[in-house]
């Protein structure tokens, strides 16, 4: 129950702050040293700083009026921002081998953000916030207080400090992902198989935001093109379903009359008429209000949709074969990758690679052979009747049997 879920956000926060000091310390970044004003800021850093801060501002409200559950609620949110986009988005910055000022940039943004969020949180987390704080401040500066507890709350200007217009792009961007992972896995397409496009329809026009962040969404959802739907019913058809028992209870000998003048007008103009008046007038004087019916949206044949009122994002779902021969490619690699991890290969361990699979399979890895390699760092990669190699896995794609040989070179 709700021990679970605050539980689940407390392994969050320790997962991200664990995977922030693990690469920092490798690194021998110095908070006191490299700080924000020293590095060049990526549009994602100054997202998730103004988001925490603009959080900051907003919880000095919620104390203010005892609204901790409030305060909770959007405590949850933008560790969802921190964990699963930002650091998530940027693994490969902190991952590079090369201590440039863009890690710089990614390690002191991190930084105030974690500080920052368990500072607000140090009234409701008391002993894990100062854990954190001990660990993120008085490691490196002792003149610092002794306990986060004796230190003031953040104090946000947010007319100088909160970009709201970088705000609202780049949570539209995560929304879009978010409705098109869902459309996906309504037809049982895993992310890992590529699809053709997603068709985005946005209420307020602003694709010029969509047009700015193309590249993350195609990557997010593995998506070879983007197309803006000016028109929703391009990718929506709606379906006006009439409330029976609602309308009967009201209009009960009137129905029949009712329905066949409804069945008269488009979908489209009693949506409309809804829209504008809040209820639709059938013959002058029969009123229909939102509980008389239900406006049903499907999507177009062979496309799976997602979406709420101001952004609908529709995906292709028509498979052709080079998309079904690099999704199993991206199955595989993915096989070689976890192997790599459990036979204790390191990181840039060069690698020979040798499976016993069908010739449909081997011709996939064939076509793609270019990125099968640099994803796996493999320098060569036979099809064998059986495995001469020491490190091996087997498993299925989709009814295929397939066994996969790694050795170091």
């Amino acid at each position: 129950g709700l021990a679970d879920e605050e539980r689940k956000h407390l392994i969050t926060l320790w997962n991200t702050y664990s995977f922030f000091i693990t690469y920092a310390s490798l690194d021998k970044f110095n908070p006191t040293l490299q700080t924000l004003d020293k590095v060049d800021l990526k549009d994602l850093d100054k997202w998730i700083l103004s988001k925490v801060k603009d959080f900051a501002f907003n919880a000095d409200q919620f104390y203010a009026n005892y609204q901790v559950f409030k305060l909770m609620k959007k405590a949850k949110t933008i560790l969802d921002d921190i964990s699963n986009w930002y650091v998530r988005r940027n693994r490969r910055r902190f991952w590079k081998s090369e201590n440039d000022n863009d890690k710089m940039a990614a390690y002191s943004t991190l930084y105030n953000v974690l500080l920052t969020y368990v500072k607000v949180l140090s009234p409701i987390i008391p002993f894990l916030a100062d854990k954190i704080y001990d660990n993120l401040v008085c490691s490196f500066d002792e003149d610092a207080p002794a306990s986060i507890h004796l230190c003031d709350f953040p104090e946000i200007k947010i007319d100088k400090e909160v970009d709201y217009q970088l705000i609202e792009e780049i949570d539209l961007v995560k929304q879009i992902v978010v409705y098109g992972r869902s459309a996906r896995n309504k037809v049982n397409l895993k992310i890992r198989q590529p699809l053709n496009n997603v068709s985005i329809y946005l209420e307020n026009n602003k694709y010029e935001i969509v047009e700015k962040y193309k590249n993350q969404i195609i990557e997010e959802l593995n998506i070879k093109d983007i197309k803006f739907v000016e028109n929703v019913n391009d990718i929506v058809s709606f379906e006006f379903k009439i409330n029976f028992n609602s309308l009967g209870q009201k209009y009960g000998k009137d129905m029949k009359q009712i329905i066949s003048e409804i069945n008269k007008k488009s979908v489209e103009s009693l949506i409309n008429e809804y829209n504008q008046k809040n209820s639709i007038t059938i013959l002058d004087k029969f009123i229909l209000d939102k509980e008389d019916f239900d406006v049903v949206e499907n999507s177009l044949k062979d496309k799976s949709l997602s979406g709420d009122n101001k952004v609908k994002v529709s995906i292709d779902c028509i498979l052709d074969d080079k998309l079904v021969k690099e999704g199993i490619v991206r199955d595989m690699v993915r096989k070689v990758q976890n192997l790599r991890k459990e036979s204790n290969f390191e990181v840039d361990d060069r690698i020979e690679v040798e499976v016993v699979c069908n010739n449909n399979i081997f011709s996939s890895i064939e076509s793609f052979m270019e990125y099968f390699k640099n994803e796996t760092l493999c320098t060569r990669v036979t099809q064998a009747s059986n495995l001469d190699f020491n490190n091996t896995t087997s498993f299925k794609i989709d009814t295929e049997n397939i066994e996969l040989g790694i050795k170091k070179l």
